[in-house]
């Protein structure tokens, strides 16, 4: 199970995820029908910065490690160990983590698992404009723009209760190439949610909300898989500092 998401507000960018990794044993679950055997942890981490000069950049990982048990705290390292001691664009740094995700899936490991993780990587190019790209792996060639010049929510994983939520349909009905052709305008479906307004504290509490339902609503529907913790991250040009909500705030250079 992974929930992730990013909110792009007036006052910055807060990243948020679950915290569970779901390890199937003896299986895969996208070859077989089951039954299926699995392990959960619920400490696996999904939100990541990095460090000076480029710690106005933030990455949520989330989708298939080929070899369960490694942590996605070494994909980062990855990416980190190509950067150059300076300041980069945040479509160079959604580009440097796509070229890892291709690398490490393109290594012969004996796993019967394939790697399919994906990222959303936010943060502001040097000007102070605050970008969110998407990062599909196997999936687009090129890490796409999200809410290009405008604010929005980007998130991903099993994103169906969201997509209810937010849109007012499943996305899987699109993706299924299912007839919509009763519903006239499916943007009048739309929650309406006031992100011109919103403060950080906000776009964080959106943020989490969004998880947290996520995590309830899979607690609800699918009782043998409850999910549970979260962690979150805010980019937003302020004091770096650790509030006791578990809400984390990374200092952010926007100039």
């Amino acid at each position: 199970m992974s929930i992730v998401v990013a909110v792009k507000g007036p006052s910055g960018l807060a990243l948020a995820a679950d915290s569970r990794r779901t390890v199937f044993v003896g299986s895969d679950p996208q070859q077989s029908e089951g039954p299926w055997h699995y392990l959960t942890w619920d400490g696996d981490e999904k939100v990541f910065g990095f460090s000076p000069p480029h710690s106005h950049i933030g990455l949520l990982l989330y989708g298939v490690m080929r070899q369960a048990f490694e942590p996605t705290s070494l994909l980062v390292a990855e990416v980190e160990s190509r950067l150059p001691e300076r300041r980069l664009s945040v479509l160079e740094y959604a580009r440097h983590g796509r070229e890892v995700l291709a690398a490490r899936a393109a290594r012969a490991d004996g796993s019967l698992l394939p790697f399919q993780m994906h990222a959303i990587v936010a943060g502001y190019d040097e000007d102070g404009t605050a970008r969110v790209y998407t990062v599909e792996f196997p999936g687009a060639g090129a890490p796409v723009e999200q809410h290009t010049g405008g604010l929005g929510i980007t998130y991903g994983g099993m994103r169906e209760l969201i997509d209810r939520l937010l849109a007012g349909y499943d996305s899987a009905l699109l993706e299924a190439g299912a007839a919509l052709d009763s519903a006239k305008d499916l943007d009048a479906l739309h929650l309406p949610i006031a992100l011109s307004t919103m403060s950080i504290k906000d776009s964080v509490e959106l943020a989490m909300f969004l998880v947290r339902t996520t995590i309830e609503g899979r607690a609800s529907t699918a009782a043998a898989q409850r999910e549970r913790g979260s962690k979150s991250k805010a980019l937003d040009g302020r004091t770096a500092r650790i509030a006791g909500s578990g809400y984390g705030y990374l200092d952010v250079c926007t100039r």
